[in-house]
């Protein structure tokens, strides 16, 4: 006898008014899928149907895409959109039984199984596993999602043999969701993830538990067998354990199956994980992760990382549990000596393949992001082990039984500069390319080497880490080299420089005396820089500049190239992204991004650790825009007091900022006379210099589009190199400075208000809220513009000696060194674990 229960029901006028919107939104698809199938299974349609397609499709007889297809792929997209809603918002209604041999059970163990239309597959796991597993062994928690074929009734059938207890669903879910709804009716303190689609040959649960016993281990997975024509285990491995390998289309290391005796050419998709499967070999042990189709881990475990994510649509769930449980606890996986039939019954490929392919690349993004920087530096120290001059490099974390695992699947493929191969054998981990060998330009995982700056005049292939070789007496050819900032790791013989290159490019600037030879005929030093290079946290800087052409132009461009180089200086590699590179693959995933948001935001989070600096344009962020960022730092005490009272996300202030060094102070100025407006029109007459000109006062423009609005005698250049910017001013008696009218009003302090400020000169501005608590009375305000402009005599100009302390107090408390620190102490109370951050910040 069996007993059951009915979970409670929510009425409509009870259930929240999200949840009745979703059911009443998949009612109507209902409706129109009922509509559709009427239509196109009816008698009429099978001779319309083909004499449409053959009119929307003629060069192909209709055998081609019509928009019939189009709104077939329409109808599944928004159908998985309100999955993923219902999944969300919408608890599931669940039907509960329990056999008699369960009740009397105080099982250690559960079997978690999910199902849906699978009577067939279901009777061949239960029967396979009663005739190798005692009714002592385990409770099995059979989840069924709503199948409409005898899946219950199979269940039903083995309750009073096996230990059962049936959950019923009103609808199916994810693989994550499903398991952890699982878990919440399992009593074992050890669970069992059991695809539905295994047949047993041998006793697999006590192997498991077994492995489980060593406290380094948190995941226990099994050897997994292609079936034979009778069903049987054939001699083609499926799956030893998962490693990796770089997808530089993708930006990530893709997991794939490590598989013993697979035939050339087979392939197979794992049920539970998105696995790529390729020939390789392996032996059971120590394992970087394993498939959940048939894998064990302590209940403690997996319920103090918070179970499966549930954001993964089928694929990648497993790897994530594995890795997590690797990174948060230390434990790693192992793949034990037993195994099972995996014959692969599945739902997922009924789908339309243009969503499958969405669904898939949903689920990368997602490893990526969550362990995309960290599971890289796994990967890469695993092929450089023992490589860097005999000794052990860096070790990935170590995974099941405290011993590390093998990693990738190949070595780091190296590009060497044309018409140079190794003096040497390669160092392990190393694959030096063969002259003329073919690289795909949308995605090259390896190393990229140069010792002649023109070969950095386009960018290197998407994915790969660029190295430059300087040799000695080159520098100077190098930074007048534009494409020199493409480079990742630049290489000095010179000490004197090494300052200068790094203060000019945005690369991680190495010294490399006595490295000899002219280029990289010798590689036995290079295992060591991609250790020291990776080592570093990777931090992007992202701009709104919209292209290489106009980047010079843009101060957001060199405010992220100053924030850099103080960043760097701390011990983190930077990239500055400029708008076109926000989204591209590289060699190591970023661990943290922060936006420079100005005119453009993401829609979207990036990798890892994402902050965002708001420095301009408040009113075109919203809210919603600010919660998807880990911490957003405001350009404004006033307006970030503002947004901390009313976000979920961290927010503090943090004003601009200037380089000393590049704006010093300059106690006798070249051209106390003269007046300067360095800024673009933005297509209006600026009030500030509309003001000047009026009260006669000679202002020199700087900037583009103002040939409409001033005359042309006034125009000194469309842009001041930012290199001379600092003379400029310093050298100027007056400098104006104006805001936009939102950043003004709610506070926040222009850039060029703190270099300014920084050479001595005095600054003409129009009023913004929080200007006195900084600048004091150093500012002359023009408060009434644009109709009048501040008298200023010769005195007001001359005298420095109020401006020389603000400069001082300037020089202090507000530099991009500053800025740099206190972003690197919110970084440090961030940081998940994954990477090390600089640990000397004050």
């Amino acid at each position: 006898m069996n007993r059951s229960k009915d979970s409670p029901a929510q009425s409509d006028t009870a259930m929240p008014r999200t949840q009745r919107l979703v059911r009443e939104a998949r009612a109507r698809l209902a409706k129109w899928r009922g509509l559709q199938d009427l239509l196109t299974a009816s008698a009429a349609w099978r001779t319309l149907g083909p004499m449409l397609r053959g009119w929307m499709s003629p060069a192909t007889l209709g055998s081609g895409r019509t928009i019939l297809e189009d709104l077939e792929e329409a109808q599944a997209g928004v159908d998985a959109s309100l999955t993923l809603l219902e999944a969300d918002l919408v608890p599931a209604e669940v039907l509960w039984e329990m056999s008699e041999l369960a009740l009397a059970q105080e099982p250690a163990v559960s079997v978690l199984v999910t199902n849906r239309d699978g009577a067939e597959a279901l009777q061949s796991f239960l029967g396979s596993y009663a005739a190798h597993h005692g009714p002592a062994v385990a409770e099995l928690v059979i989840l069924d999602h709503a199948s409409d074929d005898d899946s219950v009734e199979v269940v039903r059938a083995w309750m009073d043999r096996l230990p059962i207890q049936l959950l019923r669903c009103n609808r199916n879910q994810r693989f994550g969701v499903a398991n952890n709804l699982a878990r919440r009716y399992a009593r074992g303190r050890i669970l069992v993830f059991a695809n539905n689609d295994l047949r047993f040959d041998e006793p697999v649960i006590s192997a498991l538990v077994e492995a489980l016993r060593d406290e380094t281990v948190g995941l226990a997975g099994a050897e997994l067998w292609y079936p034979d024509a009778q069903g049987r285990r054939s001699d083609r491995c499926q799956h030893r354990g998962i490693r990796f390998r770089a997808d530089a289309s993708a930006g990530f290391q893709r997991p794939f199956n490590v598989q013993e005796g697979v035939p050339s050419g087979a392939s197979a998709l794992a049920e539970t994980a998105e696995i790529e499967a390729e020939g390789d070999s392996g032996i059971p042990g120590p394992v970087p992760a394993v498939t959940a189709a048939l894998a064990a881990c302590r209940t403690e475990d997996f319920d103090a990382i918070g179970g499966f994510v549930a954001d993964y649509d089928y694929g990648f769930e497993d790897v994530d549990l594995a890795l997590t449980l690797l990174r948060q606890l230390g434990k790693g996986s192992v793949v034990c000596g037993v195994g099972a039939v995996h014959q692969e019954f599945g739902t997922q490929h009924r789908e339309p393949e243009a969503r499958l392919a969405e669904r898939r690349a949903d689920n990368a993004r997602l490893l990526r992001s969550r362990h995309g920087a960290w599971l890289a530096r796994q990967v890469v120290r695993s092929q450089l082990s023992g490589a860097v001059s005999g000794e052990p490099a860096s070790s990935p974390a170590p995974t099941g039984h405290g011993e590390p695992a093998t990693w990738h699947e190949a070595p780091i493929p190296v590009r060497l500069p044309p018409g140079q191969r190794p003096s040497e054998s390669p160092p392990a981990g190393l694959a030096p390319l063969a002259a003329g060998s073919r690289v795909d330009p949308e995605g090259f995982p390896g190393l990229w080497l140069v010792d002649d700056p023109a070969e950095l005049a386009s960018p290197p292939p998407r994915g790969a880490l660029s190295l430059a070789r300087v040799r000695p007496d080159t520098a100077d050819d190098w930074l007048a080299t534009p494409g020199f900032r493409h480079a990742d790791v630049v290489l000095c013989d010179e000490a004197d420089d090494v300052g200068r290159l790094a203060r000019q490019s945005r690369a991680l600037v190495l010294p490399t005396p006595g490295l000899g030879g002219p280029g990289f005929e010798a590689l036995s030093w290079l295992p060591g820089v991609i250790e020291a290079w990776i080592n570093r946290p990777g931090l992007a800087l992202k701009t709104a500049t919209p292209d290489e052409a106009e980047r010079q132009s843009w101060g957001d461009f060199h405010f992220a190239e100053a924030l850099g180089r103080a960043l760097r200086d701390l011990g983190y590699r930077v990239r500055n992204d400029i708008l076109p590179d926000w989204h591209r693959p590289a060699f190591m995933p970023d661990d943290l991004s922060l936006v420079l948001r100005g005119l453009e935001g993401s829609t979207e989070r990036f990798d890892g650790v994402n902050l965002l600096w708001l420095i301009s344009h408040p009113t075109r962020v919203s809210d919603a825009e600010l919660e998807r960022h880990d911490h957003v730092f405001v350009a404004s005490d006033p307006y970030a007091q503002l947004l901390a009272s009313r976000l979920q996300t961290p927010v503090s202030a943090l004003l601009q900022c200037t380089e000393p060094e590049r704006f010093p102070f300059v106690d006798r100025p070249g051209a106390p006379d003269r007046r300067v407006f360095v800024g673009n029109s933005k297509g209006y007459f600026r009030p500030i210099v509309k003001a000047a000109l009026e009260a006669g006062e000679p202002v020199e423009i700087w900037g583009t589009w103002w040939h409409e609005h001033i005359d042309e005698s006034l125009i000194r250049g469309e842009a001041v190199p930012n290199e001379e910017l600092g003379a400029l001013y310093g050298n100027s008696g007056v400098v104006l400075n104006d805001h936009w009218p939102d950043m003004a009003r709610l506070g926040f302090l222009s850039n060029r208000l703190f270099d300014v400020a920084s050479t001595g000169s005095l600054i003409v501005s129009d009023p913004v809220r929080g200007l006195g608590a900084v600048f004091g009375d150093q500012v002359v305000v023009a408060d009434q513009l644009p109709e009048g402009f501040p008298s200023l005599d010769a005195g007001i100009v001359a005298d420095r000696e109020g401006r020389r302390a603000l400069a001082e107090t300037i020089s202090r408390h507000h530099t991009f060194e500053q800025r740099a620190r206190t972003i690197a102490r919110v970084v440090r109370d961030l940081a998940p674990g994954g990477f090390t951050v600089p640990s000397e910040i004050p």
